[in-house]
């Protein structure tokens, strides 16, 4: 788990899948590894689509509330 947002760029009309467990090897996005324990299953990365073509920050603590989207959460910690 990273501290700092993660920022990207995103391809208008492009799907995007935003890890959330914190285990896929392609930070911030879904590798497939949430699903090596049952437990972690419960972990469904959050799917989104860009609307745009524009530069974002993405949570990389995984504790937004506006998630994928950072919202300084780990300001906090």
């Amino acid at each position: 788990m990273k501290k700092q947002p993660y920022t990207v760029h995103l391809e208008k009309g492009k799907n995007y899948a935003w890890c959330k467990c914190s285990e896929s090897l392609n930070q911030p996005f879904c590798d497939g590894s949430h699903v090596k324990s049952v437990a972690e299953q419960k972990s469904e990365p959050v799917v989104f689509k860009a609307k745009e073509n524009v530069e974002v920050s993405l949570c990389g603590c995984k504790e937004s509330d506006i998630a994928p989207y950072c919202n300084g959460s780990h300001l906090n910690n």
